[in-house]
């Protein structure tokens, strides 16, 4: 399958990943004929990390991420392949690699994102949020309402 990235590159997903990981994928045969073209909002370079990783977890078992996680720390139940994911990508990629593997149907990878934020965030105030986040902005009642349906909207996902 061929992606067309938002920065106009073209990228290839190797059959293996979409018949393992991707749900809505997993009847793609391979056949030269019949390529399939998908032009997604995301950029290059998250689309080659979110195929290296999912390249390197082809040949691992994937982890069962329990909800909630017990003890706050995803680490606990993840191989090393994705705690070495995690610990290589940033917040602001992860928001980017969660819209990547929701377009795609690759439910291990969203939930790792999604498992990942819930770990990261609960139990944080507004403040906390936004510094860890890395956002400057003028904290109204308005942000915090906002704020407050982003995160509800990220732990009932998970």
């Amino acid at each position: 399958m061929l992606i067309n990235t938002s920065d106009d590159k073209q990228i290839n997903i190797p059959i293996p990943i979409l018949q393992r990981f991707s749900k809505t994928n997993s009847q793609i045969q391979e056949n030269p004929r019949n390529k399939i073209i998908l032009n997604i909002k995301v950029e290059s370079s998250i689309v080659n990390k979110s195929i290296e990783f999912l390249q390197k977890l082809l040949s691992s078992d994937i982890s069962i991420i329990p909800k909630p996680i017990p003890n706050g720390k995803i680490e606990t139940y993840l191989n090393e392949t994705e705690c070495n994911f995690l610990k290589s990508i940033s917040p602001l990629e992860r928001q980017t690699i969660l819209k990547f593997a929701d377009d795609l149907s690759f439910d291990h990878l969203s939930n790792l994102m999604l498992a990942s934020f819930a770990c990261e965030f609960v139990g944080c105030t507004t403040q906390e949020f936004l510094k860890k986040c890395n956002i400057n902005v003028e904290y109204t009642p308005e942000l915090e309402r906002d704020i407050q349906k982003q995160f509800d909207t990220i732990i009932k996902r998970n």
